[in-house]
């Protein structure tokens, strides 16, 4: 029986069809290769992989809009927290991976060249010196990458932000204070004094805000005391304490010991011991 669909090959605009379907089926596998490309890359690539956000950030929920104070503090914990946990998940994942090249050294395995460009993008990224053996190199990733305690986390995003409501926080999703350097790389202070150049930083997510502020905490000098206190405490088996770490904070604020001790009351007050 004869077919009674139209022959594609004898209409006007054959050609056309057949040369937009002939570029689909070729633009198809140029996407499906760089799909397996991609995958391929992911896999050699951990780090890649780990640093992706996992979720669609979230808004800043309006925190100023709840009138009961308690009511507010629990909003900005069911907010917070499962951010930190993410981030710090996600730097137990990085000290997993540094480990395992550790151990690959010590065994007499050399680290293949893709680790090695990745190792030197990280050490650049946490501020250690380039100039010395992957040995050391490893040793102060693994002192600088490794997790904060909750407690001292939501407790300097609450005193920072205000719990939430300050405008640093609803215009630019920064909940530390955290300052840039670079004209329009955030908000103007309004009370910052004349010939001073510093903005507070904006962020596209408060997720990235939280993530910005462990790397300032885990790479910056003024912080270092804090990193090895920290490693003691891993070394000797001891749960991490936001009290226990909040002394070595007298950097962050010009206040300087009434700072500590206000985070540390913060802390206390509100019973966030109980999250570490």
């Amino acid at each position: 029986m004869k077919n009674q669909y139209p022959d594609a090959r004898r209409g006007p605009l054959s050609g056309l069809l057949v040369g937009v379907f002939t570029l689909g089926v070729a633009g198809w596998g140029l996407y499906q290769g760089l799909e397996r490309e991609e995958t391929i890359r992911q896999q050699f690539d951990p780090l890649m992989s780990i640093d992706v956000l996992t979720a669609e950030p979230e808004d800043l929920p309006d925190f100023a809009a709840l009138e009961v104070v308690q009511e507010r503090k629990d909003e900005f914990y069911d907010f917070l927290l499962p951010i930190i946990h993410q981030e710090n998940a996600r730097l137990l994942q990085k000290r997993a991976i540094l480990e395992s090249w550790s151990d690959d050294l010590a065994q007499g395995n050399p680290l293949p060249e893709r680790t090695l460009e990745q190792l030197n993008d990280l050490a650049e990224r946490y501020y250690v010196e380039l100039e010395q053996d992957m040995e050391a190199i490893l040793s102060e990733l693994l002192l600088k990458i490794d997790v904060l305690p909750p407690s001292l986390i939501v407790a300097q995003a609450a005193n920072e932000s205000a719990w939430g409501t300050s405008r640093f926080a609803r215009e630019g999703n920064n909940l530390f204070g955290q300052w840039c350097f670079s004209e329009g790389c955030g908000l103007v202070p309004q009370s910052r004094p004349d010939g001073e150049i510093y903005e507070v930083r904006a962020f596209d997510s408060p997720a990235i805000s939280v993530r910005s502020f462990l790397q300032n905490l885990n790479r910056h000098f003024s912080y270092e005391e804090m990193r090895e206190a920290r490693a003691a405490a891993r070394d000797n088996g001891q749960a991490l304490s936001g009290l226990d770490l909040a002394p070595y904070l007298l950097a962050y604020s010009t206040r300087r010991e009434a700072y500590v001790e206000e985070i540390k009351q913060m802390i206390r007050f509100n019973n966030l011991q109980a999250l570490d």
